[in-house]
């Protein structure tokens, strides 16, 4: 027997000793965190694939949407109308899809935004489905939330009476304090903005 073998026996001996109830319940401990690291694993590969697929989506309803407002300038009186609710309905599912991205995935919703004149060539029944790049002024409001997957921070804008909600695709404006006065550039989907960066926010 070895120096190293002699020196770890009474070890041995002692974990041999332990009630086999004990060392049950070590290794379903053991069991349910080797658990726990697999699920975590497996959702943050499944909202990885979710939020690519949303993205994709995201692509096609605004090609679509081009396409579609480029038929309709182009059409004949009477066609007009059809291809109109056409265009509404599909900015309005589009709408509803940058709504529910806007805080997961900024930088999703910031990569398909329309620029601002082509909003303005659309009819009106559609334009008021479309993002809008704005710039805006206001009060920052800085909160710190605690979650079950973790604490984060929450930066909303107070203006016009309303708290707009601050999603930014990186590096958020951590030097900034509540109270802080503001003008915040980014693209406005309801009462949420998606910002690239604390960069487009200037005090």
């Amino acid at each position: 027997m070895t120096e190293m073998e002699e020196e770890f026996m009474p070890r041995r001996k002692l974990i041999a000793q332990l009630p086999a109830t004990f060392l049950g319940r070590i290794q379903l401990v053991t069991t349910a965190i080797l658990l726990a690291l697999s699920v975590g694993l497996l959702l943050d590969r499944s909202a990885v694939a979710l939020g690519a697929e949303k993205g994709a989506t995201l692509k096609r309803l605004t090609d679509d949407l081009i396409s579609l407002n480029a038929q309709h300038g182009r059409a004949a009186n009477q066609l007009k109308p059809a291809l109109l609710a056409r265009l509404q309905n599909l900015a309005n599912e589009r709408h509803h899809q940058l709504a529910a991205l806007i805080e997961a995935d900024p930088g999703a919703v910031l990569a398909v935004a329309l620029p601002n004149l082509l909003r303005q060539n659309m009819p009106a029944r559609a334009r008021i489905a479309i993002e809008e790049h704005v710039d805006m002024d206001g009060e920052l409001e800085v909160l710190h939330e605690d979650r079950v997957q973790g604490s984060r921070f929450v930066y909303k804008l107070k203006a016009f009476g309303l708290d707009y909600s601050l999603n930014f695709k990186k590096n958020p404006p951590t030097h900034l304090n509540s109270g802080t006065k503001v003008r915040v550039r980014g693209v406005r989907v309801n009462t949420a903005l998606a910002l690239d960066s604390g960069g487009s926010v200037q005090a």
